[in-house]
């Protein structure tokens, strides 16, 4: 059971990171602070935020890299080491991916930037 709770709290460091390096290399980008975001945590959730770019497809990176950093990482951890921390890590972190529900906030981002890229081209 602790090996359950360790997992999933690494997931959910891990997903916020996969943002928050996101958000760094776009401010590098964008010539901004180095961090120039912040962290907000309530018992609810976990989030960071950030002002907003002038090109959606970055808020849109920003979006999806939340929901697939972990999955990158437990998957290379995998390939390495061969435990049940890892095996549970890389499940929790497949589940993840339901993050890019388009009813949820990372989903909802990634939807609404990629409209807008859509109408930019038109």
């Amino acid at each position: 059971m602790i090996l359950y709770f360790l997992s999933l709290i690494s997931v959910i460091i891990f997903h916020e990171l996969g943002h928050i390096i996101a958000v760094i290399f776009c401010n590098v980008s964008e010539k901004r602070g180095f961090f120039d975001f912040r962290i907000s945590i309530s018992v609810k959730a976990i989030s960071i935020h950030h002002k907003k770019f002038k090109k959606p497809l970055k808020n849109a990176t920003i979006a999806f890299s939340g929901p697939i950093f972990p999955i990158i990482i437990s998957a290379l951890l995998n390939l390495y080491i061969e435990s049940n921390y890892v095996s549970m890590l890389f499940l929790l972190s497949l589940f993840n991916i339901l993050f890019l529900h388009p009813s949820l906030p990372d989903g909802k981002n990634v939807v609404n930037n990629f409209k807008k890229i859509k109408e930019s081209k038109q």
